[in-house]
């Protein structure tokens, strides 16, 4: 289960034997380093991605070796403890999926909430709309200079509400309870937990946000980030720095969402 307690492992650094050649394999050219005064040679590196916090592969060998997620943790973020936090929602904005509109795949118990100047209406949107003569496949969201409007379509694109019935700088929000939301861009096929919503930028374009709960969004980042298959002390090192991440974010960034969906 998804859990909000921390798991560290301290990576051991394994000692570096130095072997020298023999003086006849030495090139010319080889670089030669004064012996520091402590005797100790320090080596620096990195591997892929920022940079900076812990290293996804040293989490791996230190869960390997038996260490925990908080000995992990402890390692990688000397002079930080570990504590909990408020469970929150995760708003992600969705480059790929934004654009003029926001297709969504017709499914089973797929709704759609939007704001009229009545106040706000949650629909289970009908397998067959009123204009259609066969089943919808897909549903969008569009922006036109009116204003935002619903279309489903069934074998051609049918409006089924108007700009005129949203409330000024409405947003429609996609959801199916339980599951997840299709989205389909071009030839690009993606699935969502939680709630797509699109919102209106201009009449040609629209801002689509995912929002979800934190430990689904960390479903999906953890598994991104690393193997599912690694030791259950690397995942969990992985799913609190993940955590981390987000919640800085979330209460330090202010606008319509929270982080990006790109390394």
């Amino acid at each position: 289960r998804p859990t909000r307690r921390a798991t560290a492992v301290l990576a051991a650094l394994a000692p570096i034997a130095l072997v020298a050649a023999p003086p006849s394999a030495l090139a010319a050219d080889v670089e030669r380093y004064t012996r520091p005064a402590d005797g100790v040679f320090r080596l620096a590196g990195a591997g892929w991605g920022h940079g900076r916090g812990m290293s996804q592969w040293g989490a791996h060998q230190a869960a390997t070796e038996g260490r925990t997620h908080r000995e992990i943790l402890r390692f990688y973020y000397p002079g930080t403890a570990l504590g909990t936090g408020p469970v929150r929602t995760v708003r992600v904005l969705l480059a790929g999926d934004t654009g003029r509109t926001l297709v969504v795949h017709a499914v089973s118990r797929l709704r759609a909430t939007y704001r009229t100047p009545k106040g706000t209406v949650v629909r289970t949107l009908p397998r067959t709309p009123a204009a259609c003569s066969a089943r919808a496949t897909r549903w969008r969201a569009y922006a036109t200079s009116a204003g935002m409007r619903l279309d489903a379509y069934c074998g051609r694109w049918h409006t089924v509400v108007k700009p005129a019935t949203l409330a000024r700088g409405s947003t429609i929000a996609f959801s199916v309870p339980g599951s997840l939301v299709a989205t389909q861009d071009g030839s690009v096929r993606r699935g969502y937990r939680g709630s797509v919503t699109a919102t209106r930028l201009s009449a040609t374009q629209v801002r689509v946000v995912n929002r979800v709960s934190m430990e689904q969004y960390l479903r999906v980042v953890t598994a991104a980030e690393v193997p599912a298959a690694w030791p259950t002390e690397a995942l969990r090192a992985q799913a609190v720095a993940a955590r981390s991440y987000a919640t800085y974010e979330i209460s330090t960034r202010s606008g319509a969402f929270d982080v990006y969906d790109s390394t």
